[in-house]
């Protein structure tokens, strides 16, 4: 089965942690494509240079100058990791959207709230040929956060969104295990209790949650993303922990 990880969090701010998920993500047999976020790296890249991050309910909002110091951020960090997986005997290639067309996707529109140089994308803006052609030769594409819009313009787009539509797209040519890696063990009842773990989590349990607003707002655009892979044909999606991606030994199954 090809696997399709999502790394986020602060985990990418800390190089050991950083480094013992690629080892287990190494560890994982059969193709599989890498996506990785790069928010906090981002927002770190800016106030060091004097700007401060403009944020709306938890998006960011990505003017011209923010797209600049983003895409230094996210081409940064996409380098380190195909540094470090080739470190430990992982061929690897870094791609943003722009690369080989690999990620099309339109500009959100301003329309009630101007986010800038947002993109949203579907399962059709993906190149999933090209991302096949590299994992032929066992080499793991490792995509950052950014898209473009064909017209000559990156776009700042989400990385749990990018995971989907990728394991989507991909999913037409073969079975697909989507799985979203983060500090936590999967999706916890009580956010700061890993003892209250949920093993399941259904598109039923996720509609009563949100109604009781009991999700952690950070939460919601993972969970949302998950349920619209499972709805468009992706095989299987986890949430779990790091150095959890080659066992899944403890997570969340997300389910229909």
């Amino acid at each position: 089965m090809l696997t399709v990880i999502k790394i986020g969090g602060a985990i990418l701010e800390q190089e050991k942690a950083r480094q013992q998920f690629l080892v287990e993500f190494a560890k994982i047999s059969g193709k599989k494509v890498l996506v990785h976020g790069g928010g906090r790296t981002s927002s770190r890249w800016m106030k060091a240079l004097g700007q401060e991050p403009t944020m709306i309910d938890g998006r960011r909002v990505t003017d011209a100058t923010t797209l600049e110091i983003v895409s230094l951020a996210y081409a940064g960090l996409n380098k380190q990791l195909v540094a470090q997986l080739y470190g430990i005997g992982q061929k690897a290639v870094g791609l943003c959207g722009a690369d080989e067309n690999v990620l099309l996707a339109q500009k959100r529109s301003p329309s009630p709230i101007d986010f800038g140089w947002v993109g949203d994308i579907d399962r059709n803006g993906v190149n999933a040929k090209v991302l096949l052609g590299y994992m032929k030769h066992d080499i793991v594409p490792v995509l950052a956060p950014l898209t473009h819009d064909g017209q000559g313009h990156l776009l700042n787009t989400n990385a749990d969104t990018i995971a989907s539509v990728v394991a989507q797209a991909l999913q037409q040519y073969e079975p697909v295990r989507l799985i979203y890696a983060f500090e936590k063990p999967g999706l916890l009842g009580d956010s700061e209790d890993e003892s209250t773990l949920l093993t399941t989590f259904s598109k039923d349990e996720f509609t009563a949650a949100v109604e009781a607003r009991s999700v952690h707002q950070g939460m919601l655009p993972k969970l949302h993303n998950a349920f619209d892979a499972l709805e468009h044909g992706v095989e299987e999606v986890y949430l779990c922990r790091t150095d959890e991606v080659h066992r899944l030994d403890t997570k969340t199954h997300i389910t229909l």
